[in-house]
């Protein structure tokens, strides 16, 4: 008993189809491929709008993250320091200097991860925006809190 399929099947018809589909094959290529470019152009910018720059000066005081490979306890910090920024390297790379004035042997970089969060230094030279915005108001309002 033959199916449908090969009691209707016509080579020549079927020849001519292949063909067709192979002529708009290039098309559907570069359709896809002008997708998939749009949409990594949105997810660069979704992800840029995330990242926060960090631009710290020579003599800014940081906090280092805490060495990932060494053992700490629980309750020890996530976070070393201060150390003083000695020299801007380019690229993001920072060379450091601890106070008592012992040198960080290799350059530090800054990454910034999501939603703009310093995984790498935190600047300690840098007030909280929240106590920036209450300094000003008691200061516009001469109300000192006494």
């Amino acid at each position: 008993m033959e199916t449908h399929r090969v009691q209707t099947f016509e080579e020549t018809c079927n020849n001519e189809l292949m063909r067709e589909a192979l002529d708009e094959l290039d098309e559907k290529r570069g359709k896809a491929n002008l997708r998939m470019e749009v949409h990594r152009t949105l997810m660069k910018s979704a992800y840029d709008r995330q990242v926060r720059k960090w631009n710290f000066q020579v003599g800014d005081l940081l906090l280092r993250q805490a060495n990932a490979l060494k053992k700490r306890d629980k309750l020890e910090s996530n976070w070393e320091g201060p150390y003083k920024v000695l020299k801007v390297i380019i690229g993001g790379a920072y060379e450091l200097e601890d106070m008592e004035g012992h040198k960080v042997l290799r350059p530090w970089n800054v990454y910034v991860g999501e939603a703009g969060i310093d995984r790498r230094l935190r600047s300690r030279s840098r007030p909280h925006r929240g106590r920036q915005r209450r300094q000003l108001a008691l200061e516009q309002s001469g109300d000192y809190g006494v």
